[in-house]
């Protein structure tokens, strides 16, 4: 399966290749990448940035949209961006992560609050600190897309704590830390590009997989029998659209601006079509025979603690000190002063307090910082 998808990304990259740079008229093309199919919130938002951006440019500009993994797995397109074979990705940060270590700060497991909490900090200078990283790594970025939280699937169930993970081989993606993260919660963690997961399921090789209602719905994994949804929400890791730099300089300033402004109306899109679709998603699987379950959140956060031990011995305590501003809701790039701790080790903030810290959490249906971990208990909604 996995020669299978290269070669189809391989093939997929000769044939757009005789037509790179110019489309039939003329315009200047640009080809966007991703592994999501056409019914996906983030693949409807790429459509809107098609249009958009055709559009403005008064037809200067053409855009072609390979859905599905046309070009091949995130790791393949990433590489063909860097090269020039590709102009535009979304990709995960999680493979993105492969060749832009600092990127892993945002995949850290149980790292944000809310929703809110974690676009304030995308949006902010911590964002605009990370997109740095990216382009010292030879990509353009042009904005974070939403991809919700992830959670965990599996073909028998419920799950409700660790201990009912044990021995399940779930698929997670192709990523050290993420392979460390869900390992800590208790489960055999298989790294795997996503065309390969649904055959995975149905042959028995995986017992589930970790992702996001939407996602499960548009690859219709319900179909393989993976129909137990535990709402863990381990990890909140963002998409992020990205762009081959001698292309994006290569535009006049008028269609660059062009390109700017349908970027960030694309990302304003592509939120609310997320949300949207993340509650028609749930219902459609419930519909179907899926079945969601609430889990002990604190057992899980308690899991993934040494999974941080780890990553800041490894990479440093610049990493470290990022981690703990996103943790203790201080989205602006300010140094830690030394010595401090995380709010569960010494002390409990209040609920004013941690509202004045992060003016963009929401606190309605929150309960504080968990006891045994620095999660906060207001964790995204329902599922």
């Amino acid at each position: 399966m996995k020669n299978g998808s290269w070669l189809l990304g391989a093939f997929g990259l000769l044939l757009v290749a005789g037509c790179a740079g110019e489309g039939g008229s003329g315009a200047q093309t640009l080809r966007v990448a991703c592994v999501l199919p056409s019914e996906h919130p983030t693949a409807q938002a790429l459509e809107f940035f098609k249009k958009r951006l055709e559009k403005r440019s008064d037809g200067q500009i053409e855009v072609q949209l390979f859905l599905n993994g046309q070009l091949g797995g995130s790791t393949e397109t990433i590489q063909s961006t860097k090269r020039g074979n590709i102009e535009m990705i979304v990709v995960s940060a999680a493979p993105l992560s492969q060749s832009v270590p600092e990127v892993g700060v945002l995949m850290m497991p149980y790292l944000f609050r809310s929703k809110q909490h974690k676009r304030a900090v995308l949006d902010g200078p911590i964002g605009e600190k990370i997109a740095g990283f990216v382009e010292d790594q030879g990509l353009k970025h042009l904005t974070f897309f939403d991809a919700g939280t992830r959670n965990v699937m599996t073909k028998s169930g419920p799950v409700r704590t660790p201990a009912d993970l044990k021995g399940k081989k779930l698929r997670v993606m192709p990523s050290q830390l993420t392979v460390d993260a869900v390992s800590a919660l208790g489960a055999s963690a298989v790294p795997m590009d996503q065309g390969q997961v649904y055959s995975a399921l149905q042959t028995g090789v995986l017992d589930g997989w970790e992702n996001n209602a939407p996602t499960a719905l548009t690859f219709k994994m319900h179909e393989t029998g993976c129909t137990h949804f535990a709402r863990t929400r381990h990890l909140a890791i963002p998409d992020l659209f990205l762009a081959h730099p001698e292309t994006y300089q290569s535009l006049s300033d008028t269609l660059r601006g062009h390109l700017d402004r349908a970027v960030q109306a694309t990302q304003k899109r592509q939120r609310t079509l997320w949300t949207n679709y993340q509650q028609k998603a749930v219902r459609q699987l419930k519909e179907a025979g899926m079945t969601f379950t609430d889990v002990d959140t604190d057992a899980f956060a308690k899991q993934v603690e040494p999974v941080y031990q780890k990553y800041y011995q490894k990479r440093g305590s610049a990493f470290k000190r990022l981690c703990k501003r996103i943790q203790q809701g201080q989205p602006s790039d300010t140094t830690q002063p030394p010595g401090a701790t995380r709010p569960s080790e010494t002390t409990q903030p209040s609920d004013t307090t941690r509202r004045a810290a992060d003016p963009a959490r929401t606190p309605s249906g929150c309960t504080g910082i968990s006891k045994n971990s620095w999660v906060a208990r207001c964790w995204w909604g329902r599922a």
